[in-house]
């Protein structure tokens, strides 16, 4: 009820003040279009009172009534959709009421103050009405255009953000069940093999595990972050791989800048997935800042037989960054060596 009462005294104080601005214009026009009506003022009054009411009258008739017309018409054709249909019937319509209601109005004025409507009087309403339509149309046209062309804006905008932050927490949920499979099976392989390493396999696991969880509610975390979490499953990797598994991390600068969570994760988890990993054949991997990036490289050492997977990660993490930041993921592959560049983001783009 206090919204509805709200709604009606704005509506009130906008009729009020369009009132008060056409009553403003009136004046000036009144004594343009009918000097005699103010040379006696004193003397004959009713002349002009009736000059500033037949002047403030074709404004409201015509402001108020056009201002209607364009409201149905804008009810029933599209600006959007169809711009020169909407144009030219919102000018026809605007003629074919505006003249028979001016002729009305001037006619009943003429009537209730005593005066004659002759056809010189016609001619002059015909020609008030016209200059005047013109101007109106002209003007609420063109609000009424930029107002619907701004509301379309404003909801295309609109479904294109909810539609990008769907998508990139739909990419944001992939990551963690793909993460929890590939741990749970090397957990199920370290039992039948070594049942102690297995232990201390969970205790590492369980540490990661509240980390991936808590980064699910995050887009970018700290390079701080990130790293010792790094930290902790490389540690968890040497538990299963032993000497057959090497890493060196070298960050200078670990306080600047924020990357996606768990994005070292997966490329050292692809880098393992993807190469020999055996006392005979170790792998090395690093972990790097080059020009504003973090660089994850690995010995190139490829399987003889590839291995499986759904094809989530790396283009996953691409897409991801595509949402955040204008800088690419960058993938590099030598004759020795393989390497992913993730950009440190100082500011992310918003969705």
């Amino acid at each position: 009820m206090g919204m509805k009462l709200s709604s009606i005294n704005i509506n009130v104080k906008s009729e009020l003040r369009d009132l008060g601005i056409m009553a403003l214009i009136s004046i000036p026009m009144s004594l343009l279009n009918c000097t005699n009506c103010y040379d006696n003022f004193w003397q004959n009054p009713k002349l002009g009172i009736f000059g500033f009411l037949m002047n403030l009258g074709y404004w409201i008739v015509l402001w108020k009534g056009n201002s209607a017309m364009n409201w149905i018409l804008d009810q029933k054709i599209s600006w959007i959709k169809y711009p020169v249909k909407r144009f030219f019937t919102g000018l026809i319509v605007l003629f074919l009421y505006s003249i028979p209601a001016i002729y009305l109005f001037g006619y009943f004025l003429f009537w209730a103050f005593g005066y004659s409507y002759s056809w010189i009087n016609l001619k002059y309403t015909i020609i008030i009405a016209t200059s005047i339509t013109i101007v109106v149309s002209l003007f609420l046209n063109g609000r009424a255009f930029l107002l619907a062309w701004r509301k379309s804006a404003l909801a295309e905008e609109k479904l294109r953000s909810e539609k990008l932050i769907a998508q990139y927490e739909a990419l944001k949920n992939q990551v963690n069940p793909h993460f929890l499979f590939n741990s749970l099976n090397v957990l199920s392989s370290l039992i039948e093999i070594d049942p102690k390493k297995a232990s201390q396999y969970v205790q590492q696991l369980s540490d990661i595990m509240r980390y991936v969880l808590e980064s699910r509610k995050r887009d970018l975390v700290s390079i701080t972050e990130e790293l010792d979490f790094i930290e902790h499953f490389l540690q968890l990797q040497k538990l299963r791989f032993g000497d057959a598994l090497n890493y060196k991390i070298d960050i200078r600068d670990q306080n600047s800048g924020q990357i996606v969570p768990l994005a070292l994760q997966l490329l050292v988890e692809n880098a393992i997935k993807h190469n020999v990993v055996t006392q005979e054949q170790p792998l090395t991997i690093y972990i790097i800042e080059n020009n504003k990036n973090i660089c994850v490289v690995n010995d190139l050492q490829p399987k003889t037989q590839l291995a499986s997977g759904s094809g989530v990660g790396l283009a996953n993490l691409k897409e991801r960054y595509q949402f955040l930041s204008d800088q690419a993921v960058v993938i590099n592959k030598y004759d020795q060596q393989f390497s992913v560049c993730i950009p440190i983001i100082d500011e992310p783009k918003s969705l």
